[in-house]
């Protein structure tokens, strides 16, 4: 347990130290840098990656999961058996609804996950995007956000996510 306190620390630590350095952003750049840099150097070490992190199926009903614990989009991949760049735009869009409380999604919030997960994003995201709506696994908003198209995921696409890609 002390070594997962001190880990915590020396990130925490670490990450003031580089974000104090970077001198020429603005507080508010800095405080979004700061989280990211944290979140970097606490999911970077093998050992302690997974740390308060629960993910168990419920009794009541196989397909629901208990997700308390999973902060970010790279902890809530590890459970997942998503490997094209559909199946992990779809997930994102799940974990956006069920994990961070946003029903609504633009292809900007994608791409965010993609980059705080650092993960190398699709080329080609109006295919992915064009190939879930297709399919009925997500479907475009009539209300526009930050003047940008938004999405929601379907019902189909839930049940898609929690059926296919949930590691059982």
């Amino acid at each position: 347990m002390a070594n997962i306190k001190e880990h915590i620390k020396s990130s925490i630590k670490l990450a003031k130290e580089c974000v104090e350095e970077t001198t020429k952003i603005e507080k508010d750049y800095k405080n979004l840098a700061f989280k990211v840099v944290l979140e970097y150097l606490l999911n970077s070490g093998t050992k302690y990656r997974d740390i308060d992190i629960k993910y168990d199926k419920s009794e009541d009903n196989e397909n629901e999961i208990n997700i308390k614990g999973i902060k970010t989009y790279a902890s809530f991949l590890r459970r997942l058996n998503a490997k094209s760049h559909t199946d992990k735009i779809l997930s994102m869009a799940y974990y956006l609804l069920k994990i961070k409380n946003k029903p609504i999604f633009t292809k900007s919030d994608i791409e965010s996950e993609y980059k705080y997960s650092l993960i190398p994003k699709s080329k080609n995201m109006a295919v992915e995007f064009n190939s879930l709506l297709k399919r009925g696994f997500i479907m475009n908003n009539d209300e526009r956000v930050d003047g940008k198209k938004s999405f929601s995921i379907t019902i189909d696409g839930i049940e898609y996510v929690e059926e296919n890609l949930i590691k059982q």
